[in-house]
């Protein structure tokens, strides 16, 4: 399934091949994680925690988007669920950081992670969840795969440290690549106060989602999944840059903003915001 993904997945085929690929089973949903689930859910209904506002409020922001407002129920249950999984703490490949321990109440272990999952609640955490709602109609099967993709992936893309496929070594790979590639645009941006790394920090830390539309997100993802690597992301990001370079290049006000700047590098792809 990995070596399938590698070329790109056709939409009929791609959920199958994505859990079958994460080592999930590719029919949907077995029992066991149906019933993991609506337990994750129940454990949210039974005992308030005070990161579920902020949760919350992730929700609310990826739902005025228009491309995913349809599915705020389901983000709203997977986001639910994530929160309260203790294997998510268990299964991450890194921690993005180190879990707040606390007692949460009445029927609950001191020392347990608040929240269960050692995930910190942070603006854009629902990216990572939003376009696999276009793939997966029911809730358990979509968390299932949010959660593989999360311990294997997107934890990598949340943790400050030069660990090799961690953010730090994604954005220095990023601009090796544009300084070789694209060097006087880079001077370019620098000239105007403006931090390349700035404008492509976002698209690479949440998977292009907010840059690029839902069905080339997936295209993306194929390739991560496909290739286990995320070193995808900031070729993708140095690729834009030196794409728009001759855009760059023609910046030559200083009083010329950032989002001015984000114009020319998407004029003519995504109509989608940078986040």
């Amino acid at each position: 399934a990995r070596q399938y993904a590698k070329q790109g997945v056709p939409t009929a085929l791609r959920a199958g091949i994505w859990r079958c690929a994460l080592g999930l089973r590719p029919s949907g949903a077995i029992a066991g994680e149906s019933a993991h689930f609506r337990w994750l859910l129940s454990e949210g209904q039974r005992i308030d925690l005070i990161t579920d506002d902020l949760f919350e409020m992730d929700v609310q922001f990826i739902a005025d988007d228009d491309r995913y407002f349809v599915f705020e129920d389901m983000l709203r249950d997977c986001v639910g669920a994530f929160s309260r999984d203790a294997q998510v703490l268990r299964g991450s490949d890194v921690l993005p950081h180190q879990p707040l321990v606390g007692h949460h109440g009445e029927g609950q272990a001191p020392g347990t992670a608040v929240p269960p999952c050692g995930v910190q609640p942070f603006r854009g955490f629902c990216n990572y969840l939003a376009p696999l709602c276009f793939l997966y109609h029911d809730a358990p099967t979509c968390y299932g795969v949010a959660r593989a993709l999360w311990c294997r992936f997107w934890c990598r893309l949340n943790a400050v440290r030069g660990r090799p496929g961690t953010l730090l070594p994604l954005c220095k790979l990023f601009e090796d690549l544009v300084l070789q590639g694209a060097p006087d645009a880079f001077a370019r941006l620098v000239a105007l106060g403006v931090s390349p790394l700035s404008i492509v920090m976002p698209w690479i830390q949440f998977g292009f989602v907010g840059f690029l539309e839902p069905d080339q997100i997936l295209l993306l993802w194929d390739r991560i999944i496909g290739f286990q690597s995320l070193h995808l992301l900031p070729v993708l990001a140095a690729s834009i840059i030196m794409f728009r370079s001759h855009n760059i290049l023609k910046v030559s006000q200083l009083y010329e903003s950032k989002s001015i700047i984000l114009l020319l590098l998407c004029s003519g792809g995504s109509r989608g915001s940078n986040r």
